[in-house]
């Protein structure tokens, strides 16, 4: 689903092995949704360069800016937008 790419960036911002799983349960859990509100499935493999530039966004700004206090919320946010760009496109 994830290259090793986004796995190494989910890897380094992650503290334990707990929170990369929970990143990655984050934007499956997006991902299902947009598909689910479209009625299409995304193959996540074609769209690899969108989903690690997301991580990198989400991640400098969860490190920069001292306002997101829900993580997790921020981040399903940011993949839902994604991943409905991405079915948009299609």
């Amino acid at each position: 689903f994830l290259d090793k790419r986004c796995l190494d960036l989910i890897a380094l911002f992650s503290n334990t092995i707990q929170e990369a799983h929970n990143a990655v349960g984050i934007i499956i859990r997006a991902k299902n949704k947009q598909e689910k509100k479209y009625g299409r499935v995304l193959i996540a493999e074609d769209w690899q360069e969108e989903i690690e530039a997301t991580l990198r966004k989400v991640y400098h700004k969860i490190k920069t800016d001292a306002k997101i206090k829900n993580v997790d919320n921020y981040m399903f946010g940011a993949f839902c937008t994604t991943f409905e760009n991405c079915l948009i496109q299609l």
